[in-house]
């Protein structure tokens, strides 16, 4: 397993005053330009040495120079999970709900998720490698055997769940209460999806609910508070011991499924409902921000929408990124059993509904969760998602990078719709180093700015080729400095930690180069295929910011785009113009040679 280097502190500088130059006018940069002079030649120097002290002490463990720092950046936020780290997937899935029973459909879903599950936790998913043959570090698979998020003082940490196939199960949330159905006999192996089908139809069943202590909250309720108002009132409630041995059964669970059946076409929606990529929106939205549809402290809760047929999953961002969920899905996938489903008039015809969770609460509790969870809903509620399809520039057959187009039709929007540039985040996996998560790449560029620039005002065929060209070597030569450790933020951010173990002030992260830089106005990211996820959803980083996912389908661009209403502002021109964008690149692209 490759270990992640220390870049050379001069060659992270340079490429920082790169990638800091599109955001700063003339003069900004000019004293950011000092500022990193002084840097380079002062406190940068014990800063560099610290850290490379540190990685040679946590690579012999097993980490990188990053763990820490990474983990605790996820550890320490403050706000609830879904409005800031985590996130909604719509998966893929590959077979049809269409005129099949509702819990044959989730029995599908939920016996071959936790056939995935299980092999990884029994050792019998082999190790990944990348395209290149490169061996994949195995540590995010971690989330398959379960575990939680839990909520202290200042920062969170992992209670992880039990690295043992044997007698497991997994939560399914239905109406609001806690499901615990059985995957795995004590041999740990997996029960039939037959088994599981009758628990799910026993539960589907089970209108009049199941006991809940004096209380209809939902049983997700606390896991919607944030930070420390969290932690304070989780350790209220488990002063109780039935309600710690609960949290243990939540801990302990393989994952989640969330089971609904609201009709997203007309469920308080527009009279005329919804249809096509407006239902996916809606769909995914729910699944990202909406209350209720996950225990957000867990790695995992998949979602299977019965009415519509959908399947998604909501992730909690501490210990995996996407590319360990792709694998994931596509051995769900593999798993998928063929044939036909299980016909829901052979199940049993006495099957008893599976044992609930409930938590037991004080009247002055549950009034303090009711007020929480709307406060919640309040935050929650200007959070929009909207899918937006345009045509893809890039002829049939041409060699160019698809990731560098997207992303030069993103910073066009940018640029026409509010006249500047600024900062634009693109996630690149890094799970080929030991303890590998994810690098930033700074996709505005000098070259891509400029080439923006000039389809704005329409080139020559002669000026849009070279300023093309120059644009894809800028990009390919910052693609390969993420993957080879070179990156700019994570170097960045080590120097930050490095400086406060050694006292020292931090006068470059206090520049208002590194701010603009590190401020993302676009966060976005993409998976690059379709197979196992079609999009995500996910909060803005930033206030006013906008989130995207985007992925080329067929001879469209699909791009995900999610902002916050009360403050995001000329959204429908964003959008507008990301049409426009890959208009203007056509041609050029098209001439490439």
């Amino acid at each position: 397993m490759k270990l992640l280097p220390v870049p050379p502190l001069t060659e992270t500088l340079d490429r920082y005053l790169t990638a800091a130059s599109p955001l700063l006018s003339a003069e900004e940069f000019d004293r950011t330009e000092q500022v990193v002079r002084d840097y380079a030649e002062g406190l940068g120097k014990p800063a560099q040495a610290e850290l490379e002290r540190f990685a040679e002490m946590e690579n012999a463990e097993g980490r990188s120079w990053l763990s820490a720092a990474w983990l605790k950046g996820y550890l320490t936020v403050r706000d609830p999970l879904p409005l800031s780290t985590s996130v909604g997937f719509r998966l893929a899935w590959p077979t049809s709900a269409e005129g099949t029973p509702a819990a044959a459909f989730a029995a599908e879903v939920l016996h071959a998720f936790a056939s995935a599950h299980l092999a990884y936790v029994s050792g019998e998913v082999a190790p990944e490698v990348t395209p290149r043959g490169e061996p994949v570090d195995g540590s995010q698979r971690v989330i398959m055997a379960g575990g939680i998020r839990r909520p202290h003082s200042g920062q969170d940490d992992i209670e992880p769940g039990p690295w043992d196939p044997r007698s497991r199960d997994v939560g399914v949330l239905w109406q609001g209460r806690w499901y615990a159905v059985s995957v795995s006999d004590s041999d740990g192996g997996l029960l039939s999806r037959t088994a599981i089908q009758a628990d799910l139809q026993a539960i589907l069943d089970d209108a009049a609910g199941a006991d809940h202590a004096g209380t209809a909250l939902d049983f997700t309720a606390p896991s919607y508070r944030g930070g420390d108002h969290a932690a304070a009132a989780l350790e209220e409630l488990l002063e109780d011991e039935a309600n710690r041995r609960t949290h243990n059964r939540v801990r302990d669970a393989l994952f989640v499924l969330h089971l609904s059946d609201e009709d997203l076409a007309a469920d308080g929606l527009a009279a005329d409902g919804l249809a096509g990529d407006a239902l996916e929106a809606e769909f995914i939205r729910r699944v990202a921000f909406e209350p209720g549809r996950a225990w957000t402290w867990k790695p995992l809760t998949y979602q299977v929408q019965l009415r519509h047929g959908l399947v998604a999953l909501h992730m909690e961002h501490s210990l995996a990124d996407g590319g360990t969920l792709l694998g994931l899905v596509a051995e769900a996938h593999a798993r998928v059993e063929t044939g036909e489903r299980d016909d829901a008039t052979g199940l049993p015809q006495e099957s008893r509904t599976p044992d609930t969770l409930a938590w037991r609460i004080s009247d002055a509790q549950e009034a303090e969760l009711e007020a929480d969870l709307a406060a919640y809903r309040d935050r929650a509620a200007p959070l929009h998602v909207q899918l937006v399809r345009v045509p893809n520039p890039i002829p049939t057959g041409k060699r160019i990078s698809a990731d560098a187009v997207l992303q030069w039709v993103m910073l066009y929007a940018q640029r026409a719709t509010y006249g500047r540039v600024r900062s634009t985040y693109e996630a690149v996996d890094m799970r080929e180093y030991q303890a590998g998560r994810t690098e930033c790449l700074r996709a505005n560029t000098p070259a891509a700015v400029a080439l923006v620039e000039a389809l704005l005002d329409r080139p020559d065929a002669e000026e849009a080729a070279t300023l093309l060209a120059t644009a894809l070597d800028a990009h390919r030569g910052w693609v390969k400095n993420a993957k080879a450790g070179n990156g700019v933020d994570r170097h960045l951010l080590g120097l930050a930690e490095a400086a406060e173990r050694l006292g020292d002030a931090t006068p470059l992260h206090d520049d208002e180069g590194y701010r603009r830089l590190s401020t993302d106005f676009l966060s976005t990211t993409s998976l690059g295929t379709r197979d196992a996820v079609l999009r995500c959803a996910f909060a803005p980083t930033s206030a006013g910011g906008i989130g995207l996912y985007y992925v080329v389908d067929g001879d469209e661009l699909e791009f995900t785009v999610i902002h916050r209403r009360d403050e995001a502002e000329r959204i429908e021109e964003f959008v507008a113009n990301l049409a426009i964008g890959a208009e203007r690149l056509a041609p050029v692209l098209a001439a490439h040679g």
